[in-house]
């Protein structure tokens, strides 16, 4: 039954996805357009998949303790459900993503235009300079930044050392860190 449940799962997600996509396309062609609103349909959506086809549910502790004005949420990374979750109950989320996501097609553009803060993991001091500039002007404009501070999934229990991307960003920028804990790998 799980492996049924899973292939009608994707069959949507994926048929889901495509909708949305070309829903959004004038935004796209636009080059300017807002793709907030559809991306946050687009997540109630797959949440709802996730609950009445797969049956996964999800508990949020500690929202409350999200500052309202500027902040860095540094969070584990265990799923892509996590890359998600912060359009939920962060306000207006800038994630800092790796540049190799921009190539995936359709997928790369909505990101940029989401106003996603891209790095350049092996770039070096420049793109640690870079990553501050940008999450600098994301939060000028009002935004969360959203961080993992490990760079990558990690399954759970396995440690991996935090990147110096978050320990700059706090010490440049000087906003609350709300370190969150998840456990979506499980």
């Amino acid at each position: 039954m799980t492996v049924l449940r899973a292939a009608l799962f994707n069959i949507l997600f994926f048929g889901y996805t495509t909708l949305i996509a070309l829903w959004l396309l004038p935004q796209l062609l636009a080059r300017n357009g807002d793709v907030a609103p559809g991306i946050q349909h687009w997540i109630a959506g797959i949440l709802w998949l996730l609950e009445h086809v797969v049956g996964i549910t999800y508990e949020l502790r500690g929202a409350e303790n999200v500052p309202a004005g500027p902040a860095i949420v540094a969070s584990k990374h265990q799923s892509a459900w996590d890359t998600m979750m912060f359009h939920r109950f962060v306000r207006s989320p800038a994630y800092v993503v790796k540049k190799e996501l921009m190539r995936i097609p359709l997928y790369g553009t909505y990101t940029r235009m989401s106003g996603s803060i891209v790095v350049d993991r092996k770039g070096g001091a420049r793109a640690l300079k870079d990553l501050v500039r940008n999450c600098r002007a994301a939060l000028e404009a009002d935004r969360q930044i959203v961080i993992f501070p490990e760079g990558t999934r990690t399954a759970p229990g396995v440690r991996q050392p935090y990147q110096p991307g978050v320990a700059a960003l706090y010490h440049q920028l000087g906003v609350a860190v709300v370190p969150v804990a998840l456990n979506s790998g499980l």
